[in-house]
């Protein structure tokens, strides 16, 4: 967690001075991105479902989720907002997506608190939250990556970030097999510290 928390410190230090919000995006890459992310939230919800996945991984599935419909919430309204010309604007192909994962991405979130451990949950939401909107930014909004060295520099703290979250709840699968274990020979379930 340290490490994506400074990988991610690194991204936002080193934008440099962002002369315009970058507002304008592109139709094509705006329409694939918010695809991927609406996709992406509800395979994930869905297999937060699933019986075959393990107890432990339900409140990680589901903050995941969570994390990738605020991003879809996020650009959607970014792109809601490029020209706001009064509340008659708001009215937009964009609104209920916006609308709808903003309040699945709510109720993901609030469930993967209650039924998984909270920092895994807290981080995994945030980083999958965070390198998506980090990704959009440069897909579908036109952000600058940087110049120079610190382009490599960048791309490799991104890099960094994405294999942090996918392998930050890792721990969970052995507390949940050995918890399972120890009901299994009857023992009582020890907290783990």
């Amino acid at each position: 967690m340290c490490l994506a928390a400074a990988e991610l410190a690194f991204l936002a230090l080193s934008a440099g001075d962002v002369q315009s919000p970058h507002s304008n995006y592109d139709l094509p890459g705006m329409i694939a991105f918010e695809g991927g992310m609406v996709a992406g939230g509800a395979f994930l919800l869905l297999s937060a479902q699933q019986r075959q996945v393990l107890r432990d991984r339900t409140g990680v599935l589901l903050g995941a989720a969570a994390g990738a419909l605020f991003t879809a919430t996020h650009i959607g309204l970014k792109a809601l907002t490029h020209r706001f010309d009064g509340p008659l604007s708001l009215v937009s192909p964009w609104t209920p997506i916006v609308v709808a994962g903003a309040v699945i991405a709510f109720f993901a979130s609030a469930r993967s608190l209650q039924i998984g451990p909270a920092v895994p949950v807290i981080a995994v939401t945030s980083i999958i939250g965070n390198a998506t909107a980090i990704a959009a930014g440069v897909v579908v909004f036109g952000d600058p990556l940087g110049t120079g060295p610190m382009i490599v520099a960048r791309v490799a703290a991104f890099v960094v970030l994405v294999v942090v979250g996918a392998l930050l709840p890792g721990p969970i699968h052995e507390h949940g097999e050995k918890r399972r274990r120890e009901r299994a020979h009857g023992a009582t379930p020890q907290p783990s510290t």
